[in-house]
């Protein structure tokens, strides 16, 4: 198979490399468009593992859009403000989809790209990587198998090792469409059972100047869901602790977590190492969409659930009210 990545920053090259790596993909399209920095998100990820050989690169961005390119799948890992066109046009073109979220900041221009790219009948994946990761497809069977029982409160809990940069901000969509919105997309699908009312909170406890932007550095969302269960999503930024992502569901019978175990410290580098292999069974089950083997597990809909949430987070907390969903 031929992959295309598009978008060659952190998450890029991290998809870039495990492209390169898996068994069925002979060749890794680099796309860009300048040749000298090209070559250098081609050196980084070389540096992180890939095989010189199965790299290409590429300025031609339109061929791999509408399918001249010879694309199995396309990765589109630019930023936000992208998304919706480069993912229209290669849908269109019928080229297999993996988009990083989120397709779009805005519910309203979400929902109408979503039932767009899902009508042209291309497996499009939204890579809201949480729900590949072995460790939750495995609490998903629990829950779903009843093996804990009757579900009554999950926690989660979602720090980033590092601050953010002040100039992602404005075009990020602020700590909950952009850091919650994974934990807001997980729960939902992992205990089966969708939220119906979110009361948030937030505040700026280190990082001051992400006040004059409008975001936050830590913030709380109380989840309501439809069977009456509570779960709380904390999220933090700049974790000097390392990155920590941990995820507890407890039920009528027993009790399950994902996440490291106990301790001060974990260690962890950033969300790209915590969730390895968690972004490695994600491409692996994407070509198996792109070959029709089988359903997109995280389609355009799903995004769409989990913008609602995180949208219903940032009223809430502004407000102080409880928003229904």
């Amino acid at each position: 198979m031929r992959v295309g990545v598009v978008g060659l920053g952190r998450v890029g090259v991290v998809h870039a490399r495990n492209a390169a790596q898996h068994a069925d993909v002979e060749q890794v399209l680099l796309l860009g468009r300048d040749e000298q920095r090209l070559s250098r998100s081609r050196d980084a990820v070389v540096a992180v593992g890939a095989a010189p050989s199965a790299l290409a690169t590429s300025t031609d961005l339109a061929a791999a859009l509408d399918g001249r390119a010879g694309l199995d799948l396309l990765v589109i890992a630019t930023s936000t403000p992208s998304h919706p066109d480069l993912a229209r046009r290669g849908a269109c073109a019928g080229v297999p989809l993996l988009v990083e979220k989120p397709l779009a900041l805005d519910v309203g221009e979400l929902e109408a790209l979503a039932a767009e790219l899902e009508a042209t009948g291309t497996p499009v994946a939204v890579a809201f990587h949480r729900r590949y990761d072995p460790e939750s497809q495995r609490l998903r069977a629990l829950v779903v198998s009843g093996a804990l029982g009757t579900v009554r409160t999950a926690r989660a809990v979602d720090a980033d090792r590092t601050p953010v940069d002040p100039a992602y901000v404005p075009g990020s969509g602020g700590i909950w469409r952009d850091l919650a919105v994974h934990d807001l997309d997980l729960l939902p699908w992992l205990l089966d059972d969708p939220v119906v009312a979110v009361t948030a909170f937030a505040a700026v406890l280190a990082q001051p100047e992400l006040v004059g932007l409008g975001d936050h550095d830590t913030g709380t969302a109380v989840l309501e869901h439809a069977s009456g269960a509570v779960s709380t999503v904390a999220v933090a930024r700049g974790n000097g602790a390392g990155q920590d992502v941990r995820l507890e569901v407890s039920g009528s019978l027993a009790s399950a977590s994902l996440g490291p175990g106990s301790g001060v410290a974990t260690g962890l580098a950033d969300f790209t190492e915590r969730f390895e292999a968690a972004f490695r069974a994600e491409l692996d089950q994407v070509l198996r969409q792109a070959r029709g083997e089988v359903d997109v597990l995280t389609p355009p809909s799903a995004g769409v659930a989990a913008l609602r949430l995180a949208v219903a987070a940032e009223e809430s907390a502004r407000a102080g009210t409880t928003v229904r969903v």
